[in-house]
């Protein structure tokens, strides 16, 4: 097995011909026999094409997942699967450790107009 058991799989070698809708639903009933699965992300973007993210509400039921459908030929093309690197947001949402992204900007990323503080500036 590939990586830290997680509740979710990364899945690549997808065929990429398929709509998206479509991967998404046939992931999910694939997937579904070995647990109940909360979500299937599935991008098309030029980074993400050809692959997926599917998110089990467990553990054991991805792990049972991943042994048995590891180069299971897919819609023409054989499945590589392995634990997904990160926890996923619809399991930090789960188990309560979901927080939204917090981007942090410079002064330099002001809109224009707007004043930017100087170095020298003291906040009173």
């Amino acid at each position: 097995m590939s990586g830290t058991p997680s509740q979710t799989l990364y899945v690549n070698n997808l065929n990429d011909k398929i709509r998206k809708q479509d991967l998404r639903l046939s992931l999910y009933t694939l997937f579904s026999t070995y647990g109940q699965v909360m979500a299937v992300i599935a991008l098309k973007t030029q980074k993400m094409r050809g692959q997926a993210h599917v998110v089990f509400t467990d553990t054991a039921s991805a792990m049972q997942a991943m042994r048995a459908l590891q180069g299971f030929t897919f819609l023409g093309k054989e499945l590589r699967i392995a634990f997904a690197t990160s926890k996923s947001h619809d399991v930090a949402k789960l188990d309560g450790t979901f927080r939204l992204p917090v981007f942090q900007t410079t002064a330099d990323d002001a809109p224009k107009g707007v004043k930017r503080p100087r170095e020298d500036d003291d906040a009173e």
